[in-house]
């Protein structure tokens, strides 16, 4: 005879935070409904609620997920410019890690969107930018890293375009630039 399987409710909230990411990533947080993350989670539709009292909720929670991954990424790249000779260029590849992988291009795209469109998640898309600026502060100084954060919300939104990004030469020309003493 054999047993049930064991509950995991939190096991089971995290993979419905994880499948809601994915579908921010694909169709962008206005085509995200309780329905289709079910779907991808493999849960009922009833779990979805059961965790989260609103759509909102939810996609708040997914939103905040892609947050503590992109706090990772700043750690990797505050870590790789600790250890490079070429800073500058160690920040373009950085810039253009986002770029790299598709899934990982559209989670991006949809977590600077989600600023714009969702109330209230703006808090998110500032706690990046700050963090981002604290580590370019670290090693380029305070102008540098307030005009390199700004430089990377333009490349999301190119991206978000489908327009061609810079190549990595490109954006290591502009950032030289900005590393230029007054």
């Amino acid at each position: 005879m054999t047993g049930r399987a064991k509950r995991d409710p939190e096991g089971r909230k995290q993979t419905i935070i994880t499948a809601t990411a994915q579908l921010i990533a694909e169709v962008g947080v206005a085509g995200v409904n309780h329905r289709k993350i079910a779907e991808k989670a493999g849960v009922p539709l009833g779990a979805t609620t059961q965790y989260f009292l609103s759509r909102e909720d939810l996609i708040r929670a997914a939103l905040e997920n892609l947050a503590v991954q992109f706090d990772q990424d700043l750690d990797g790249l505050a870590q790789d410019l600790s250890e490079s000779g070429d800073p500058v260029r160690t920040v373009a590849r950085h810039f253009l890690s986002y770029a790299d992988e598709d899934e990982r291009s559209r989670a991006a795209t949809a977590f600077f969107l989600a600023d714009l469109q969702s109330p209230g998640m703006e808090y998110l898309t500032r706690h990046w930018y700050e963090r981002q600026t604290a580590v370019l502060r670290d090693r380029f100084g305070e102008r540098f890293a307030r005009a390199a954060g700004t430089f990377s919300y333009g490349l999301f939104v190119h991206y978000a375009q489908n327009d061609p990004l810079p190549s990595e030469d490109e954006i290591v020309w502009i950032l030289e630039r900005l590393t230029t003493p007054e």
